[in-house]
């Protein structure tokens, strides 16, 4: 699996896929779950920290932040759930349509 914190167009800020590759083969499945639910709210806190002191954009409005995950059954859920706690409603509202359009 590989984790990336994805601001705008999906370009990279932190690449985190080594850490958590080793971290996964390293803990039993229960300790795991604890450092991939820690992971995530740690990712999510240090993104709206950034996105609130403007580091993006200076209107928080102009970009999508969110946290892809790639290979995992869950990545729509980690997506939607991270763009929900990183972006205005409206950001969020727009993000939801972003498979609208595949065929």
């Amino acid at each position: 699996m590989d984790i990336v914190i994805v601001i705008y167009n999906q370009v990279p800020v932190f690449l985190l896929q080594a850490i958590y590759l080793e971290k996964r083969d390293a803990l039993e499945e229960e300790n795991f779950d604890k450092f991939e639910e820690k992971l995530h709210t740690t990712m999510i806190s240090v993104l709206d920290n950034l996105h609130n002191e403007k580091v993006f954009c200076k209107n928080k409005d102009d970009i999508t932040v969110f946290i892809l995950m790639s290979d995992d059954e869950r990545t729509e859920e980690v997506e939607n759930y991270s763009a929900r706690s990183l972006n205005s409603e409206k950001v969020y509202k727009e993000f939801l349509k972003r498979f609208d359009n595949i065929v």
